[in-house]
């Protein structure tokens, strides 16, 4: 019987047992609660203004194909990869204010952590070892949280990686393969991010036959399934607006090359380990080399492989933990997506190595401590809820906070509405603000849709915050007649010595230049 059918069994043993929460499991529910309420004190992001405008967009006037929020890139080609996300962000919104959205995305954050603690008990996890994992995953999620499309991702990766998994348990399942071409449907049409599923089922399949054909064992795990499941998830993606424009996407930043703007956005950046917080991220591979990702079998059990191993190795799971911490040193925007898929193959090592935090071990609690725990959970909850919505920056009203952590250039939007024919450079971040101020009376000269902006314009960008070589030419090239920046930046103080250029707005936020 193999590790995951006895984890299997293990579990219907323990379904058994009486219904009592055993004070790790609660511990887990809090921490699941704390992170569906993290999204009430959440900073505005950037990017959710020209979410909201886009989704604005496509209820008067359908899907937009062109950018037409940017005078720099006006008419480039857009592919909007999450235009159904953007179109329930709005409708929600209107319906409900911005705390839907809170709550929507909290429950989205929940429902991730809920599917990794699944897969977590799936491998073998005691119930102490889940908690510490789990708790592990959601600090490798947390620079992501908040509302934004992107936390998507975890979500459907893990309800795929636990459909494949179940169906590798027991292949007479194979129905519930068929639920991941409809899941790509929604994914490829919600975010980007879809291409992770689909390679995590062609790694799968790769996996899959080297096992059946390196080790040929009795029952291997037939193929044909899940070969017609990736090319039925292939075909569920070019359900979208965009059609095969969708799976070129991703080609365009590869060949980019320098110009690639994403090399300038933090998340995307290669992750830095004289950076405490990734710290945790190489304790993972440390304990993972640890542990490892094989086991010791018998003489007998080696008869018959095709390659004279003398410890097996689930050859899935090696092509998975390769791709996906490869795909965790890009940038923290991926760690997450390790956290759901390597994580849960850690949690396996682990217990293999340490018996004692296998869920075999999980005793029941004391009747009455079980009964207690679950009025500790209600409670517990009801104080997180408390506590953090009634915090002074939590996002209880029908539009986001401009108050937050992050500044928001409130009276620059409004000095610059009231100006005709405006040409502006703005502030990386602010884009999206203004695209939901001042679009369409006005246009930005950039704006977070990194997409938009690959080739000279974001370098462009670059150069003139930096105060780089031909600065003062880039402006005059795209005839910007104002600029709109933080105060105190060293663009701020060029231009305050820059003859041709005047200072007519000032706050603590923001400043406004305009062209004499």
């Amino acid at each position: 019987m193999s590790e995951e059918a006895q984890h299997s069994a293990l579990s219907t043993q323990h379904s058994a047992l009486p219904k009592g929460l055993h004070r790790y499991t609660l511990l887990a529910g809090l921490l699941l609660a704390f992170a569906g309420l993290l999204p009430f004190i959440a900073p505005t992001d950037f990017d959710i203004w020209w979410h909201l405008r886009t989704g604005q967009l496509i209820v008067e006037s359908g899907i937009p194909y062109y950018n037409d929020y940017s005078f720099t890139a006006l008419g480039h080609p857009w592919v909007v990869y999450e235009w159904l996300s953007e179109l329930i962000i709005y409708l929600l919104q209107q319906a409900f204010g911005y705390v839907g959205l809170v709550l929507l995305f909290g429950a989205v954050q929940v429902g991730s952590g809920v599917l990794v603690y699944r897969l977590l008990r799936f491998k073998g996890a005691g119930r102490f070892l889940a908690l510490m994992l789990l708790l592990l995953f959601f600090i490798f999620a947390a620079p992501t949280w908040g509302v934004r499309p992107q936390i998507i991702a975890a979500l459907f990766l893990a309800a795929y990686y636990l459909i494949l998994l179940r169906y590798r348990r027991d292949p007479t399942r194979v129905r519930t393969l068929w639920l991941l071409p409809l899941l790509t449907v929604l994914w490829a049409n919600m975010h980007g991010t879809y291409v992770t599923g689909l390679a995590l089922v062609a790694l799968f399949v790769v996996g899959e036959a080297a096992n059946n054909f390196i080790y040929r064992p009795p029952q291997p795990t037939p193929l044909r399934p899940l070969l017609l499941t990736l090319i039925g998830c292939l075909a569920a993606s070019l359900l979208n607006p965009y059609f095969i424009n969708l799976w070129l996407l991703p080609l365009g930043y590869i060949s980019t090359g320098g110009h690639n703007p994403l090399y300038y956005v933090d998340e995307w950046k290669p992750l830095d380990f004289h950076d405490y917080g990734n710290l945790l991220l190489a304790g993972s591979f440390i304990l993972l080399m640890l542990a490892g990702i094989t086991r010791h079998v018998s003489q007998a059990q080696r008869q018959g492989w095709r390659i004279p191993l003398h410890r097996y190795v689930d050859l899935t799971d090696a092509l998975l933990v390769a791709a996906f911490t490869v795909q965790a040193l890009q940038g923290a925007y991926t760690t997450p997506l390790y956290g759901v898929i390597v994580l849960p193959i850690l949690a396996q090592g682990l217990v293999r190595t340490l018996p004692l935090l296998s869920r075999r071990n999980d005793v029941p609690p004391p009747p009455l401590e079980g009964r207690v725990n679950w009025l500790l959970g209600a409670v517990g909850s009801a104080l997180l809820a408390t506590l953090i919505i009634a915090s002074p920056q939590a996002q209880v009203g029908p539009q986001p906070r401009l108050d937050s952590s992050i500044p928001y250039p409130v009276g620059a939007a409004e000095y610059i509405s009231k100006l005709p024919n405006v040409r502006m450079y703005n502030d990386f971040g602010w884009g999206g603000y203004f695209i939901y101020r001042l679009y369409p009376q006005q246009r930005v000269f950039i704006d977070g849709r990194v997409d938009v902006y690959r080739g000279p314009v974001f370098e462009d960008f670059i150069t003139v915050q930096n105060v780089g070589v031909g600065w003062r030419e880039i402006l005059t090239r795209y005839r910007v007649n104002l600029v709109v920046i933080q105060g105190g930046s060293v663009l701020d103080y060029a231009l305050a010595h820059e003859s041709g250029w005047r200072l007519t707005f000032h706050d603590s936020v923001a400043v406004v230049y305009q062209k004499n």
